[in-house]
This record gives structure tokens, sequence and C-alpha cells, in this order.
């Protein structure tokens, strides 16, 4: 009985926050009222506030659901150093998807101030940034261990290379290719990875 309960809890709350994305992208914050994410997720308000508290914390709960994060970058495809340039792109395509996904809810974050600011909010996504840099820069040190690539400022590179990530995400969700956080159609996306994988490699003196 535990099991049916908890697993009914976890579906009311994915169908809560399904709702509760589409809701403050359409309608913004201040727009959205707890019974329109209750009527379009089919669940009872009173839901809402048993599983989230309130509308602030729902959206807390959707904005650090939807920031990029280390254990949500698909690196399956990686080489482990056999073929670097590959694996470059395959670090900006997949940074990339993740970044698109998370524009929507950052865009309307911004909009949000005088409402709900909280440094936690953006202390929070500073933070996974810095993961996500600390990962990337963890793939360098490992070449330049195996004397793979030359010895550079791996972190300056890192940081040089996702403030370019992060505007083109801006630029490609606003753009459309990533509408509603999702990217069905890559090839700006894959297009962008592959030329700045390119030019890295070629910068870390890769043959």
């Amino acid at each position: 009985m535990k099991d049916t309960t908890a697993l009914e809890v976890n579906t009311a709350k994915e169908k809560i926050q399904e709702a509760a994305i589409d809701l403050f992208a359409q309608k913004g914050y201040a727009g959205t009222t707890t019974a329109a994410i209750a009527r379009a997720a089919g669940v009872n308000e009173v839901t809402i506030f048993r599983i989230f508290g309130n509308k602030k914390s729902l959206f807390y709960d959707i904005y650090f659901r939807m920031t990029p994060k280390t254990d949500t970058i698909d690196l399956s495809e990686l080489t482990n150093g056999q073929n670097i340039e590959k694996d470059l792109f395959t670090f900006f395509k997949n940074y990339m998807i993740r970044y698109i996904g998370h524009m929507p809810v950052y865009r309307l974050s911004l909009q949000l101030q005088d409402e709900i600011y909280e440094r936690e909010l953006y202390y929070s996504s500073f933070d996974k940034i810095r993961e996500l840099i600390a990962q990337f820069v963890g793939y360098l040190n490992n070449l330049r261990n195996q004397g793979k690539i030359a010895d550079h400022d791996y972190k300056a590179l890192a940081e040089f290379m996702f403030s370019l990530l992060l505007v083109k995400a801006q630029e490609l969700s606003l753009s459309g290719e990533g509408r509603d956080g999702e990217v069905n159609d890559m090839p700006l996306v894959e297009q962008f990875a592959r030329e700045y994988a390119h030019e890295l490699a070629n910068l870390l003196d890769v043959g």
C-alpha cells in the first residue's frame, strides 16, 4: 500500500511540474495560479500545497529541476581520449541541450526579482555551472596527464567556453530551436558544437 501511495504522489508531482512549467512560460509567475496549475495537471489544488507547500516553492522546485547538473549530462559517447575532437563535440552538444532546456525558466526567473527573489536561486545556478566547468576541466586534466594534449590554463578555457555555450543556448532558445525547453531538431546545436570542438582541438594541439 505504501509503494502504491508513493507512486501516486510521484505521478502527481510530475504532472504538477509539467503543468506549472507550461503555465509559467505562457502566463508568467504572477499570472499563474495554483488553481490553474491544478486544473492543467488534473489534480486537486490541495495536492499542490501538500507536495510543494506553495507556488513559490513549486517554482523553485522546477527551477532546480531544470538547472543543468553533471549527472544529467549524457557522456555515453565519450571515447576517453581516443578521438578528442569527438569527445569535445560530445561535451559541447550535451551541455548545449541541457542549457537550452534551462533557458525558459531562467528567463522567467529574471523577471521575478521583486516577487520571489532569493540569493539561493541564483547561487544554486552558479554552483551547478562551476560543477560542470570542473567536470570538463577534469576531463582535460586527464588528457594532459596521459600526454595527449598540450598544457594550458584549462579552467580559463572552460570558463570561456561556457560563456559561449550560455549565450548560444539563449540565442537558440529564443529562435525556437529549444522551444518549450525541448531540443527535437538539433542541426544548429550540432553545428555550433562541432565548430567549437574543432577550434578547441586545434588550440589544444590535437593532431
